[in-house]
């Protein structure tokens, strides 16, 4: 159906609309965003202010985001939604959707029976710009993996390929070995070969906001680089809260663990001040080099001066002050890296990644995941 220029429809005998969500609902998403949470030692929001569209959209090329509203009201009460982008599966360029962002207000969760009715209608919506549909839902999560992992009529299959870990480390340990900055050409000859082996991996790394002045690089004795990762502030458009701590973490978030090397625990219902590794490259997949670069790293990305934080001015290589108090980084169970954190401090949050088939399954596992944590 078209209306004023929006495609929707009814569900549920007229009591919910379905649509596409337009600038107009950026409100209505962010209340449906600040209701909702995820559990385990500590309570998170995942936020999109200000603009919840204009953040999808900055995970990909084009985003469609799907909204409930209530037929009766008119408010929102469920957004989810799909950010397309091209990355790499098995050596080649694919169009890909990842699902992402499904919330349903609390008053509501009980009350909404036209899941599979919005699955259909986003996938009316995108099929034509999409070659494979992949999602992650936290391991903690066991009621959406109970529901979605059995086959269901009129709902995609959910197909488990593995588990992703999310780790995060603290910035601003002592910074070890000298970093250096690059150049867009070093860029290019770099990654141009190295994310064609990673499956779902962007296929450059041109994403949002990101530039070579957000790299770091360890060279050796010939200048050549033998590590390279950048440290992405999405902070503007993506942000985490920590509503409430539970057991154990209620009494960490008093002391001082981050003295012992921990990630520093923010205030109750305050802004994680972070930003995301992306594009971790490491020569031969070294484990022991891999973690020398990333304690140099985390100690630069912490050292980094900004007016009220009391950094140094000047330890990025362009001068820029930015200065994290915590850096997030992921990798799939198949990456040659995932040993990188034996031996430095982390918390850790599991994720199950699928493939989400409406038709018959496109994805071959051949090549190491190379899912950026950024985009998740």
């Amino acid at each position: 159906m078209f209306r004023w220029g929006r495609i929707w429809m009814y569900c549920q005998n007229n009591k919910i609309i379905l649509s596409l969500a337009t600038e107009e609902d950026n409100e209505g998403m962010n209340r449906v965003f600040e209701s909702g949470r995820f559990d385990g030692g500590f309570s998170v929001q995942f936020l999109r202010k200000p603009e919840p569209l204009q953040s999808f959209r900055n995970d990909g090329d084009t985003a469609k985001i799907l909204i409930m509203k209530d037929a009766l009201t008119l408010e929102i009460i469920a957004v989810g939604g799909c950010v397309i982008r091209r990355e790499y599966l098995n050596g080649s360029i694919q169009r890909v959707g990842y699902l992402t962002g499904l919330k349903i207000l609390p008053a509501y969760q009980k009350k909404v029976r036209c899941i599979a009715e919005a699955y259909q209608f986003l996938h009316e919506n995108t099929k034509s710009e999409v070659d494979l549909y992949y999602t992650t839902i936290l391991s903690s999560n066991t009621g959406a993996q109970k529901l979605l992992e059995k086959k269901h009529r009129n709902m995609p299959a959910y197909i488990y390929l593995g588990e992703y870990t999310t780790y995060c480390f603290k910035a601003g340990n002592r910074s070890g070995r000298k970093l250096s900055g690059v150049t867009e050409e070093e860029l290019q000859n770099l990654y141009n070969s190295s994310l064609r082996k990673l499956n779902l991996a962007p296929i450059d790394t041109g994403l949002y906001g990101l530039s070579a002045k957000d790299f770091y690089t360890l060279r050796d004795a010939q200048q050549q680089i033998i590590a390279c990762c950048a440290v992405y502030n999405q902070q503007s458009y993506k942000q985490y809260v920590i509503s409430d701590y539970n057991r154990t973490y209620k009494l960490l978030s008093k002391l001082s663990v981050h003295l012992l090397g921990y990630p520093k625990f923010p205030a109750q219902n305050s802004s994680l001040n972070y930003a995301s590794v992306a594009f971790l490259y490491v020569k031969n997949n070294d484990i022991r080099l891999g973690r020398q670069f990333l304690r140099a790293v985390a100690g630069q990305a912490g050292q980094r001066g900004q007016a009220g934080r009391g950094g140094q001015a000047g330890a990025r290589p362009d001068g820029q002050t930015d200065q994290f108090d915590i850096l997030l980084a992921g990798l799939f169970c198949n990456n040659p890296l995932r040993g990188i954190f034996g031996f430095i401090r982390h918390i850790k949050f599991q994720s199950r990644l699928y493939e989400v088939a409406w038709d018959d399954p496109q994805y071959i596992d051949s090549n190491p995941v190379g899912l950026e944590v950024s985009l998740l």
